[in-house]
């Protein structure tokens, strides 16, 4: 499950457009690995029902993606839940299901609101998720510091890490867009992501 973090204060119109729109493009980009597609449920809120565990974190990492790409600046917080859900698997959206697992996630949302930390994962082993969180948190420490202003060499950092490439693109001096590589972090960004991908498959490949 997740939300919008702050969604009162921001142009509700068009915040609920570019939220349905990476919504869909998640579910597009990802469908092999989703079981019951993301799908807004209450305005500024997602739900939905992945393969496994490493599926999560690359529905999250999408969508952290697309969020940048947008104009408007907002953030989505995310709760992923290890649990049991009764009812039959609704492969058409994520609506008319029950069980402890969905009741688990939506108060691990709820948790979250309290809290300056955009990510909560429990799985069934306390260890994994003591190593997911906290490397979440390195993650966010960078990814929240992203200004709007930023987005123009994020946006096209994320499709070609090359910062010779990206000065081509964008028009600028390559030595003024290293130094912004730099100044983004990105070369700690990707390997808290690297860690996070490592530790989720080697969870899912002993299940």
């Amino acid at each position: 499950m997740g939300d919008i973090v702050g969604s009162t204060s921001q142009n509700g119109a068009q915040l609920m457009m570019d939220f349905k729109k990476v919504i869909e493009a998640t579910n597009k980009k990802l469908s092999d690995y989703i079981l019951s597609p993301l799908t807004v449920t209450l305005g500024d809120e997602f739900q939905g029902v992945m393969m496994d565990l490493l599926s999560c974190l690359e529905a999250m990492f999408y969508l952290d993606e697309l969020v940048v790409s947008l104009k408007q600046e907002f953030k989505i917080r995310y709760s992923v839940q290890y649990g049991v859900i009764d009812t039959p698997i609704n492969e058409k959206s994520a609506h008319e299901m029950l069980g402890k697992g969905l009741v688990d996630a939506r108060r691990g949302l709820e948790m979250l609101k309290n809290k300056k930390t955009r990510h909560h994962l429990a799985t069934d082993d306390f260890y994994l998720d003591s190593m997911l969180n906290g490397i979440f948190q390195l993650y966010d420490s960078i990814y929240r510091d992203w200004s709007l202003r930023d987005k123009e060499y994020l946006t096209v950092f994320f499709e070609n890490d090359d910062y010779k490439e990206v000065s081509k693109k964008l028009g600028k001096d390559p030595s003024t867009v290293w130094r912004k590589r730099i100044s983004l972090k990105l070369d700690q960004f990707f390997v808290s992501k690297s860690l996070l991908r490592l530790v989720a498959s080697n969870k899912c490949s002993l299940q």
